[in-house]
């Protein structure tokens, strides 16, 4: 065979060579590519999150339930750290009536309300593209109460300042710690559960410059027909201290002024046994809260608009 013959061999090998691709092969760079474009749209929790934030973008214009924003968006778990799972699900039902997503500069705005309760039963979101910021406004029984990630300042647009002036209602600043893993074992081991479904608070009960958390279990597993189960733990600096867990809890819980042993008194909803529904104080005795709150005498009894609301009534 001639030089320029063998050429024309070697050279038919090779395109053969680089043509003989598997299906399995074939398979995996469609499935690596779906899953790229998928992550893209959902938010992916592991992209990065630069990419994530700037992903919302394009959304302006769209409402809520179609770019799955409390579900499956780029800020679904910043949500989920800042307000906790309960309070989450309750933004998604005071957004049953909502707006589009809006920007205002860096500052993408939505709001809401729950079918024909406006004026109780509402919310507003702001999104800090610029700075990875969340703050939520979410009125519950009339009384809006303030989340916003920590050590950030959002600038409110025009609209929702407005929605706040017209809602006239008192203002509870809840501006909360992100909920860290350890917390989160430390409530799960406080309901003995891994799944429970809770709403937190972090407060500094004794005022010694660390969290402290209050924790409210919801399901079947940990309700009854006086209400449900309600934590608090007490921040050591190495973890947290299980210092009470009540029974036959309703809600709102409040942080009361008043301190008994050194931390402040919580004020709890409770109602049954033929009593119509009253709020009651909880004090600390030097190890615990009270077990049961519907069992406390009537010298316990305090006015159901007295403190500030750590975790709000939901409907």
């Amino acid at each position: 065979m001639v030089p320029f013959e063998r050429l024309l061999v070697a050279a038919a090998v090779l395109v053969l060579a680089s043509c003989e691709r598997t299906p399995a092969q074939d398979q995996h760079g469609a499935t690596n590519a779906q899953q790229t474009a998928d992550a893209s749209v959902t938010g992916d929790q592991h992209a990065d999150p630069d990419v994530a934030w700037a992903s919302l973008g394009p959304k302006v214009g769209q409402y809520p339930s179609q770019i799955g924003l409390f579900t499956k968006s780029a800020v679904v778990d910043d949500l989920r750290a800042l307000l906790g799972e309960a309070r989450l699900q309750t933004l998604q039902q005071n957004f049953e009536t909502a707006s589009p997503l809006q920007r205002d500069g860096t500052v993408l705005f939505t709001s809401g309300n729950r079918a024909h309760e406006g004026g109780s039963e509402a919310a507003y979101l702001l999104l800090d593209q610029a700075h990875k910021a969340i703050e939520v406004g979410l009125w519950t029984n009339g009384i809006l109460s303030v989340y916003t990630t920590p050590g950030s300042h959002i600038r409110k647009p025009a609209d929702i300042q407005t929605m706040i002036a017209n809602s006239a209602a008192p203002i509870s600043t809840a501006s909360l710690p992100m909920e860290t893993p350890l917390a989160r074992k430390a409530i799960e081991k406080l309901f003995e559960g891994n799944h429970v479904t809770y709403d937190a608070a972090f407060v500094d009960l004794d005022e010694d410059g660390k969290q402290d958390i209050v924790a409210y279990a919801s399901g079947p597993e940990y309700c009854g027909s006086g209400g449900c189960s309600m934590g608090v733990l007490r921040a050591t600096g190495k973890g947290y201290d299980t210092i009470g867990r009540a029974t036959v809890t309703q809600l709102p819980i409040r942080l009361l002024p008043s301190r008994s042993h050194g931390l402040h008194d919580l004020g709890v909803a409770v109602s049954g046994g033929g009593a119509s529904e009253h709020a009651v104080r909880l004090r600390f005795d030097g190890r615990r809260y009270p077990l049961n709150p519907s069992s406390l005498p009537n010298t316990a009894t305090t006015s159901s608009d007295v403190g500030r609301v750590l975790i709000p009534s939901a409907r």
